[in-house]
């Protein structure tokens, strides 16, 4: 399988969201990671750099349109949508796998 895709639309109201959000995309290991930021008022911008792909909108449009969004931009084949405070077991990407095969 060629490397998954996730999709994390996010909106970072205080230090404690963002420090979720960071241990959220450690969890996922190895992916092509597109943080959709919906106008975080608080450190949205700080995870820029976490991201394979990171746009920022200018207003709070939404989750639905944020993951179609980030859905629209992503090339792989295979896409996970993950909310910014879910935490993964190691073995996600293998159990997935196994699951499309």
């Amino acid at each position: 399988m060629d490397k998954l895709s996730v999709i994390m639309p996010c909106f970072i109201l205080n230090e404690e969201i963002l420090v979720l959000t960071q241990n959220a995309i450690d969890s996922l290991g190895d992916v092509h990671l597109i943080i959709i930021d919906n106008a975080s008022p608080a450190g949205g911008g700080l995870l820029r750099d976490r991201a394979d792909l990171y746009i920022r909108n200018k207003s709070n449009l939404g989750y639905a349109i944020a993951v179609n969004e980030g859905i629209k931009l992503s090339k792989n084949e295979f896409i996970a949508i993950a909310n910014n405070d879910i935490r993964v077991s190691k073995n996600w990407q293998e159990v997935t796998q196994e699951i499309i095969k």
